[in-house]
């Protein structure tokens, strides 16, 4: 029986498909059922159809762990460098507010 999934923020499609199914392996069939692109960026509250056909190329072990645990992938909208730096290579924002540079040099 058909399912469905709503779009959590900060989600990629492929957390969405991840989410939804438990494996990448279903994407295409996920995607074609949606309408979808890979690529897409999914909009929060989206609703997604999960068919039958996607949920057999997914896994279902590692669907329910992601459920019984609660674990929510987002991988969306993650800066990866502390507040304050930038991802250019200007040494000069790599000092504090205070002149002193957050890195140790040995």
């Amino acid at each position: 029986m058909a399912s469905t999934y709503i779009a959590q923020p900060n989600q990629s499609m492929y957390d969405v498909i991840i989410m939804a199914t438990g494996s990448e392996e279903a994407g295409m069939q996920f995607c074609f059922d949606n309408a979808v692109s890979l690529t897409d960026t999914p909009t929060v509250g989206a609703e997604y159809i999960v068919s039958d056909a996607a949920l057999l190329l997914g896994d279902a072990i590692v669907l329910n762990y992601l459920k019984s645990n609660n674990i929510v992938l987002g991988t969306l909208g993650v800066d990866p460098l502390p507040i304050g730096l930038s991802s250019d290579n200007d040494d000069s924002e790599l000092v504090g507010e205070d002149g002193v540079s957050p890195f140790v040099n040995e």
